[in-house]
């Protein structure tokens, strides 16, 4: 692997420079939002003014002249207020994730999102290789703040998947992994507005995937044109003196009267879009910006090919448009305008019509956002760990080969980097080593590259191979008080899961890793437990790693084919033990635990 200090200083000047280049432009951004914010509060409170005083003078026709432009112009202010208000939001959001970056560089983890819902204690490997939470292999990787790309990242993580489905991500990672504008211009976009993830799960489809109910849809296609047409009628009397203007007052209040009959449905609609429509406004630029990506690559044009026939981008946006004018009716604006206009009519109208021609779709193209999510977050890693290389994916079963495999997790100044080679369905790597030397943390770094090669992602190593492996682990066995459940009973348990596992007819290779197995036994059970487990899994299509502190089971490589031993070592040199964490040929020759127990001042008989 190339020096991974030079790369992070160089990723993280660039990042750097970035963010210095963004917060110079945010203050246009700032000044312009400033701007309109006054220009239209100006022209709110002076129309307001003026109508007061139109009234007064009994002068309808001014009246009408100042209101009937006040819409489309308040309209216009509100509509650029908003886009230089979005724009400085986006800024905002570059700098933000510009900065997680630079903490992903140096791995300071803790304030980033780390998909604690996935967490899982009984999956088959999650919670003994840290994909989720405080300090994770998602909060490393994830850049998404959606939830159907963080959903769909996390699935990846928790699932094997095959070589076809493995090398087609890769290729769009490598695709993708230098486009570093794009890419943070869609993550910016996709956090201007935050909806509340906690709310979100399936049902927001369902009202657009029901039946819909036909009775009473020819009154409201026709009720908005006689509210209106009756209401510029009494306008046009009103002008022209042949009736008081008092009857434009008596139009207003029939239009009032019409839109009673529509609350219920109008309220069902609200009701039924309240939280897609905080997705609506996460969501609806990045619809625009896949489909306009040019891609070569097959795996991204199949994921664009669902946002086509009919257009995702322009159906989100006329969507938004009507959830968002709906979703404004707790404002006095609203409610000025709607006996004009009659808008509870229309947004219910063009609403039902969305819902019965593009409703079935809606699923699909959140679902394909998640995709494209994902694979971005692929290439955000990629992109900032230059270093690190893809997987080769083989075609054989059981085997895997690293040279200087590191673990993601670990800084790169105190990481060390170790070559692992072990192929051929039972083999068997039975790992000794003295405490605190190495042996967990060797297993977790073969685990976590598992899973990065097998999601798509870039792997912590010089070069890495291996065939699709189902990974299984048994680390992290504890008591269990609420099942009644011994740390030893725990193991035994998770044991059977593995044997059980095994004997499963199953198209992908096991890959177990056991760490210090049996611990909670006495040394003569300990042996004689794992020696049959041993040559247990040796019959089955697995391979794994076993670490122990009892070293006479290093002596199976002399009647099993297919076992080897590996080691880590420590040294003493004084009261001082010093570890090198480097992965040895052989069975452990060194031990450390009495002057480990000197070094806490225990006495040593």
């Amino acid at each position: 692997m190339e020096n991974p200090a030079g790369g992070i200083i160089e990723k993280k000047n660039l990042f750097s420079e970035q963010i210095s280049n963004i917060q110079k432009s945010q203050e246009k951004f700032r000044k312009l939002t400033n701007r309109f914010g006054f220009i239209r509060l100006v022209y709110f409170v002076s129309t307001l003014v003026l109508c007061v005083y139109l009234i007064n003078e009994r002068d309808g026709a001014s009246t009408a002249l100042v209101l009937l432009p006040f819409p489309i112009i308040f309209g216009w202010l509100v509509n650029r207020h908003s886009a230089y208000k979005r724009q400085l939001k986006v800024s905002a959001n570059k700098v933000a994730l510009l900065k997680d970056e630079i903490d992903r560089l140096d791995l300071s983890l803790k304030s980033l999102d780390g998909g604690n819902e996935f967490l899982d204690y009984d999956h088959p490997y999650s919670p003994d290789l840290d994909l989720f939470g405080r300090h994770s292999l998602f909060a490393l990787i994830n850049r998404s703040a959606l939830k159907f790309g963080r959903e769909q990242l996390a699935q990846w993580m928790l699932s094997p998947a095959t070589k076809p489905e493995i090398e087609a991500r890769q290729q769009a990672v490598d695709d993708l992994k230098d486009d570093n504008d794009w890419r943070l211009n869609w993550f910016a976009e996709s956090r201007v507005k935050e909806a509340d993830q906690k709310e979100i799960d399936d049902s927001i489809f369902q009202w657009f995937e029901e039946d819909i109910e036909e009775k009473g849809q020819t009154f409201f296609k026709v009720a908005p044109y006689i509210g209106i047409i009756q209401l510029i009628a009494f306008f046009i009397l009103g002008a022209s003196g042949i009736l008081p203007w008092s009857f434009v007052g008596l139009g207003l209040f029939i239009n009032i009267l019409l839109l009673l009959p529509v609350q219920n449905r109008v309220m069902t609609i609200y009701r039924n879009t309240e939280n897609i429509f905080g997705l609506l406004e996460q969501h609806k630029n990045l619809f625009k910006m896949a489909e306009e990506k040019p891609v070569q690559n097959e795996y991204l044009q199949r994921i664009g090919s669902v946002f086509k026939n009919p257009s995702a981008s322009a159906k989100i946006q006329s969507l938004s448009r009507l959830l968002n004018w709906l979703h404004s009716r707790n404002g006095m604006m609203y409610w000025i305008v709607n006996p004009f206009v009659l808008s509870d009519y229309w947004i219910a109208s063009r609403s039902i019509q969305w819902k019965l021609h593009y409703g079935q779709f809606l699923r699909k193209w959140f679902s394909a956002i998640g995709e494209w999510e994902a694979i971005l977050s692929l290439s955000a890693y990629a992109f900032a760990h230059s270093n690190y290389v893809k997987a080769e994916i083989l075609d054989v079963q059981c085997a895997l080969k690293g040279e200087q495999l590191g673990h993601p997790l670990l800084a790169h100044n105190e990481r060390v980097n170790n070559d692992f080679e072990m192929k051929g369905p039972g083999a068997v790597t039975l790992i000794t080593g003295a405490n605190m030397s190495g042996k967990s943390t060797f297993e977790r770094s073969l685990g976590v590259n598992l899973i990065l090669a097998q999601i798509g992602a870039v792997c912590c190593a010089k070069s890495i191979q291996l065939s699709p492996l189902q990974v299984f682990t048994s680390m992290r066995t504890q008591d269990n008080l609420e099942e009644n459940t011994s740390s030893f009973y725990a193991e035994l348990k998770r044991l059977k899961r593995l044997v059980d596992l095994t004997q499963e007819k199953q198209q992908t290779s096991i890959f177990y890793l056991l760490d210090e197995i049996l611990k909670g036994t006495n040394s003569e059970d300990r042996n004689i437990g794992a020696e049959s487990l041993i040559r247990q899994l040796m019959k089955t299509n697995s391979m794994g790693l076993i670490s122990t502190h009892d070293l006479s089971l290093a002596k199976l490589e002399n009647e099993l084919d297919n076992f080897q031993n590996y080691s880590f070592n420590s040294d003493v040199s004084g009261d001082k033990i010093l570890f090198d964490y480097k992965l040895n040929e052989g069975p452990c020759h060194t031990f450390n635990a009495v002057p480990l127990m000197k070094k806490m001042g225990i006495e040593i008989i």
